[in-house]
């Protein structure tokens, strides 16, 4: 055992993280300018917007009030989520009436659509009148595609799509920005297409992107990387496989940079770093009342995931998206200790260290049973409680491991349960509040939940692979009568009636030193990433550069 968890890691790791920390902040601080300036550039341009924030309602949200050169008022509530609405305003109504006719604005939305900036309007259902960019209008039902099995099925749905809501017209955006409709908006970013990009750089372009998201894409393109680099990271995703389900949208959002830049890099490389970006934009600190600041959390000024390599290859046989190309298998949900530790060795050449590492990019992630079948019908929940405030931390870990000397028995308890995705069954969405239905090609499941942990009814979720990092379940999975694999024969604890799972003693130790120290764990995750997005090349394949 150990006193200081900081001693037991690696010495060369541990020496090189005291070095980086030792360094002067101001070379370090230049770097961190450099790479946070992108949403700065590239609302430079608005100065005659001024912006105020306050708290409200005990710190729960913030409201952000922004006024034009012409005095018009915009209110904006800031959840913490990060994703903002529009408060009621009177003048606002105003603006647009005649624009919608019959709908009350709800939402402004910066979304990738080409030329054109658009408007999200509700009536009851999500309908408004909108202008084509031709300039013709309709009546549209605000829709976006999901892949499911392969196949693409059509649901309703606010959440941003850059390929499929309809936007009104780079004049009609000028008309209402006078109107004041429109007052905090550049109307030189309606320029959707790759010329958007112009003037900036790779890194600050993928940025932009994240940012106009509200940070939704961050998960995205951490799993975009993962499964593009299974295999050789080549650019390209086989979205007939159904456990690639749910990768269309960060490919089509990421499609304007990808052509923007192909003079300069290859998709991969694009996405390469869509993977880094993703994962910096993560480094994000809380306030007092528990609000996301843009600014790193103390002590992390250093850490930035650099690109270090270009010249990754295209696959063949996929379109321009990257969509298509060779047959890959995803590693199974399934695994055992020594199946995942095999898994990442003969993939990646992960040491267990850098499994249990790689594994931690789980504390950003999101779960939708609409596309792979784990999660919580109508939420899209987590690994950790507040998953999807996108932060990159050492939570994950502290919801596997107990504490140091009682690392079983203290640990949060988890359960395993089955998961129908039987096609048709109904669940109310929670953030449209439509009743949804389960489409076709969605696999049952087992999963592990957490009832306990969170706040505000969160529910948690684990695969049995994420278990193997703290229990051996080899020898307790197995398929059920119904043909679903994952079922579990062991408990997580010791309960009536069934025996605890053995402790996976090969990663338990790794993952308990992570839960105890966030730094350690940013500073090796940061290192795996980096080599895991140069999967598939030698040194000498590569160019060595610092982006």
């Amino acid at each position: 055992m150990f006193t200081n968890i900081n001693l037991v890691c690696s010495p060369i790791i541990y020496d090189r993280r005291e070095q980086i920390l030792s360094e002067p902040i101001s070379h370090n601080d230049a770097k961190a300018e450099k790479h946070g300036k992108a949403t700065k550039l590239f609302k430079e341009k608005t100065k005659s917007s001024k912006t105020n924030s306050i708290n409200v309602k005990g710190g729960d949200s913030k409201m952000l009030t922004t006024k034009s050169g012409k005095g018009e008022t915009t209110n904006v509530v800031q959840h913490k989520s990060g994703k903002a609405k529009m408060a009621d305003d009177t003048k606002m109504k105003e603006a647009k009436a005649g624009k919608m006719k019959g709908s009350k604005a709800e939402k402004i939305t910066d979304t990738k659509t080409k030329g054109t900036k658009s408007i999200t309007a509700k009536s009851g259902k999500e309908k408004g009148a909108v202008s084509q960019p031709g300039g013709k209008s309709e009546k549209m039902s605000i829709k976006h595609t999901i892949s499911k099995g392969g196949k693409e099925a059509v649901a309703k749905s606010t959440k941003r799509t850059s390929s499929s809501i309809q936007s009104i017209s780079t004049q009609e955006a000028e008309n209402a920005a006078t109107q004041g409709s429109l007052s905090d908006i550049d109307l030189s970013e309606l320029q959707k297409g790759p010329e958007k990009y112009a003037g900036l750089t790779l890194r600050q372009a993928i940025e932009v992107l994240i940012e106009e998201s509200e940070r939704e894409l961050i998960p995205k393109y951490l799993r975009l990387g993962f499964h593009d680099c299974v295999g050789g990271c080549d650019g390209c995703v086989d979205l007939e496989n159904p456990d690639n389900n749910g990768l269309l949208e960060p490919i089509e959002e990421i499609a304007p940079i990808v052509e923007a830049f192909k003079s300069q890099y290859s998709r991969a490389d694009v996405w390469a770093m869509a993977t880094l970006v993703s994962a910096d934009k993560s480094l994000v600190a809380l306030d007092e009342n528990g609000e996301l600041v843009d600014e790193r959390p103390e002590g992390l000024h250093w850490l930035h995931f650099p690109m270090t390599h270009v010249g990754r290859k295209d696959c063949e046989g996929a379109n321009a998206m990257g969509i298509g190309g060779p047959k890959v298998e995803m590693p199974s949900n399934d695994l055992t200790t020594h199946e995942l530790l095999t898994f990442f060795s003969d993939e990646f050449n992960f040491s267990t260290d850098e499994t249990v590492a790689i594994m931690g990019a789980h504390s950003v992630a999101v779960a939708s049973r609409t596309n792979v079948g784990f999660g919580n019908l109508g939420k899209e929940e987590g690994w950790v409680c507040h998953a999807e405030e996108y932060i990159l931390d050492n939570r994950y870990y502290a919801m596997l491991v107990g504490d140091k000397g009682d690392e079983v028995n203290s640990s949060p308890n988890w359960e395993l349960e089955f998961v129908d995705n039987t096609e048709g069954i109904e669940f109310v969405d929670e953030e449209t509040n439509e009743t949804e239905a389960l489409g076709p090609g969605i696999p049952r499941r087992y999963q592990w939940f957490n009832q306990d942990q969170c706040d505000d009814n969160e529910r948690p979720i684990m695969t049995n692979a994420d278990m193997a990092l703290v229990r051996d379940l080899s020898g307790h999975i197995s398929t059920d009568n119904s043909g679903t694999d994952g079922k579990v024969s062991c408990a997580f604890k010791q309960e009536a009636g069934k025996k605890a799972c053995p402790v996976a003693h090969e990663t338990m130790q790794k993952v308990l030193e992570y839960k105890m120290d966030k730094t350690l764990f940013l500073f090796e995750f940061e290192q795996v990433l980096g080599k895991m997005i140069n999967n598939g090349y030698s040194d000498d394949e590569l160019q060595a550069v610092d982006l």
